[in-house]
């Protein structure tokens, strides 16, 4: 990904989490630092796509923009903050606080499972956007066992509550009381209304794929970057 930045050492290394700006000064003090193969002591120095950063001679890539996988947990809040519970963001380095990051759409309190954290705000909200139809599939255990007539209605588009009518919606069953639901719109609390339409009621919800993506790899509350062809399924999926 060649992203155009100038930005200066001591905040790239923060935004990966290699080090803070107070102990990225003193690698540079030590001479761990090095920029196009010269020992750099200024961790204020601004350096480009095009230069070699290294740290104890190992190559530091950056990108201007961040793109974070995370296994959301039950109890944790898709916001900045929040005086009632902790929220998503707690689940991150802290030195990541100031780096303007938000997550792809939300999952509610007790919703778990796949959520991608940006600070890229035009991607966000292309992933966002009903008219790209990109896919998110949840897993639901209901109150109720699904029917197929259950899925031949939610693939019309069923209509929900406060007049408001679900885009086409498509659930495979996985066992009597569990499916898969592919949608791809984010109407507040949608698969629940969705099953609510249905006379049926979510007892647990898991978003497991979002545009291709899982993170089977994590435990709940892990994270890591995401890998460059998880970017593209991202990339890919807006440009359809």
């Amino acid at each position: 990904m060649s992203e155009v930045y100038n930005e200066r050492i001591d905040k790239i290394f923060s935004a990966l989490g290699l080090l803070s700006r107070k102990d990225c000064s003193r690698a540079a003090k030590a001479g761990r630092i090095t920029v196009n193969g010269t020992t750099e002591k200024s961790p204020a120095r601004k350096v480009t796509q095009d230069d070699t950063l290294c740290l104890d001679g190992e190559r530091v890539v950056y990108s201007k923009y961040m793109y974070i996988l995370l296994n959301k947990p039950q109890g944790y809040v898709c916001a900045a903050e929040d005086g009632r519970y902790p929220t998503v963001f707690e689940l991150l380095p802290k030195n990541f606080a100031n780096l303007g990051l938000f997550t792809v759409g939300r999952l509610d309190m007790n919703t778990t499972g796949v959520l991608i954290i940006t600070n890229d705000g035009a991607l966000s909200h292309a992933l966002l956007s009903p008219k790209n139809k990109v896919y998110k599939t949840y897993r639901a255990k209901t109150k109720f066992p699904v029917s197929e007539n259950d899925v031949a209605l939610a693939a019309q588009g069923i209509a929900l509550d406060e007049g408001e009518n679900a885009m086409p919606a498509f659930i495979t069953l996985v066992e009597d009381s569990v499916s898969d639901v592919k949608v791809c719109e984010g109407k507040f609390h949608l698969i629940k209304r969705i099953f609510l339409a249905l006379h049926n009621q979510v007892r647990e919800l898991e978003r497991i794929d979002f545009a291709g993506i899982g993170c089977s790899d994590l435990e709940y509350g892990e994270w890591r970057f995401l890998e460059e062809e998880e970017l593209q399924l991202l990339k890919n999926a807006v440009l359809g």
